[in-house]
């Protein structure tokens, strides 16, 4: 009887409820994934601050409709993990996997002959080590913010 009880409460902590109305992680993932793309792509142009501010919301508000999610929901979605430090650990693990993911289908996919040149552009490496670093660096700040806690 205690063995199932323990085991009980160790699955509820293992899958955790998210509050309704928040994104799934693996598409929070992806968004993620994307904004972060847009973001070092704006870097890459070396623009005014306020123009490149203009452009990133309009590229960001791409995203998210690209994937029919209101800024409402991705903002409530990412405030919930921003107070939930340790499963946005996670999603930022997941997220650093996702980028490198893509840039293999990316190198792959620039051997084919008939494909849009434009898709299977190969990441530059400027563009492509920002990204990485960015993704490490927050997921760092995020787990040294965690662990003064």
């Amino acid at each position: 009887m205690i063995f199932s009880l323990v085991g009980l409460f160790s699955c509820a902590e293992e899958k955790k409820k998210l509050p309704a109305g928040l994104l799934p992680p693996a598409k929070l993932t992806s968004i993620l994934a994307d904004i972060h793309i847009a973001e070092a792509q704006v870097e890459e142009m070396r623009l005014s601050p306020d123009t490149a501010k203009v452009m990133f919301n309009r590229l960001q508000a791409d995203v998210l409709k690209k994937y029919g999610v209101s800024e409402k929901q991705f903002t409530k979605t990412y405030t919930y993990y921003l107070n939930n430090l340790k499963d946005l650990d996670k999603i930022y693990e997941g997220l650093i996997d996702t980028l490198a993911m893509r840039e293999v289908q990316m190198s792959s996919k620039s051997g084919d002959a008939g494909a849009d040149s434009a898709k299977t552009k190969k990441m530059p490496d400027t563009l492509k080590s920002r990204l990485m670093q960015k993704s490490k660096a927050r997921r760092d700040s995020i787990r040294s913010i965690d662990t003064l806690k």
